[in-house]
């Protein structure tokens, strides 16, 4: 069993990001789109993909056109465009980190 005290603890976190700030449902959505694609395409599939930039730049547009123009949900997935979105942004920051 652990015990906790009233005096003040270290915890040297102060330069980190601070994951509390991430939405539930938002990076359930988005794990759900990466989810669909291993399934689709096979794990870490994206990665060898190529002109693996301007496709996935070309499919981000294509998700936020599609929800821009009222269709909300992906035909193909069943999942929303914007979580579609953000894997694609996440693939291209990726490779840019």
């Amino acid at each position: 069993m652990t015990t906790f005290s009233s005096k003040q603890g270290r915890k040297d976190d102060s330069d980190k990001a601070d994951m509390t700030y991430l939405n539930y449902q938002i990076m359930i959505s988005y794990c759900k789109v990466l989810e669909h694609g291993a399934k689709k395409y096979g794990r870490d599939n994206y990665k060898k993909v190529d002109d693996y930039e301007r496709r996935y730049l070309a499919a981000l547009v294509r998700h936020a056109l599609q929800r821009i123009s009222g269709e909300v949900i992906d035909k193909d997935s069943g999942l929303p465009h914007m979580a579609h979105a953000m894997a694609n942004c996440g693939f291209i920051l990726e490779k840019d980190l």
